[in-house]
Formats: C-alpha cells, structure tokens, sequence
C-alpha cells in the first residue's frame, strides 16, 4: 500500500532517539558509553538494528531493546525532523548516478 511506503525507514530513525526508562539518556548514547555502538538499515525488503556491547556490558541489553520497542515514545517534533531527514536521504540517493 502506497500510504505506507517509509514508515518502516521513519521508525529507524525514531527508535534511536528514545529514552532509556532507567536513564534519562537516549537509548544509543548508553551504549556507546558503555563501548558498544548501535546501527540500523531499511531496504526495499526489511528493516536491521543491531546493538552491540562488550560482554561486560551484555547485562544492559534485555532493558534496551525494551526501550527501543515496547517503551517507544515518539514526540511530534521529532516525526517531523527525521521526515526531512529522510526526505532529504531520498533525495540524495536520487541524486547519485547508477554504479
């Protein structure tokens, strides 16, 4: 369905922007403070996030990916930054010659 398209590249980058329930921080900041980085791609056929820590940091991921999905919380505002955001990736891929 065309009122569809982008919404699973619009939650990507949404998800990354929320808030630890534990910690006031955004859920990517914790993992990078812990020596982990986060990531996340959209294709024309899935969506990936990967979370990854060092083995002393393992016990934070169960309470993170509930941050990242089940305790979601969008702000109007932040759905309007990453649609330019996206938007503007769009663009860009439009803008690059075939390889």
């Amino acid at each position: 369905d065309e009122t569809e398209y982008g919404t699973a590249h619009l939650l990507e980058h949404l998800l990354f922007r929320n808030k630890s329930r534990s910690d006031d921080s955004l859920v990517s900041t914790l993992v990078q403070e812990n020596g982990g980085y986060v990531n996340a791609f959209t294709t024309t056929e899935m969506t990936a996030y990967t979370l990854n820590l060092p083995t002393e940091a393992a016990l934070l991921l169960p309470s993170l990916l509930v941050d990242l999905t089940i305790n979601a919380q969008f702000a109007p505002e932040q759905l309007a930054e990453e649609q330019e955001i996206i938007v503007e990736e769009i663009n860009g891929y439009a803008d690059k010659a075939d390889y």
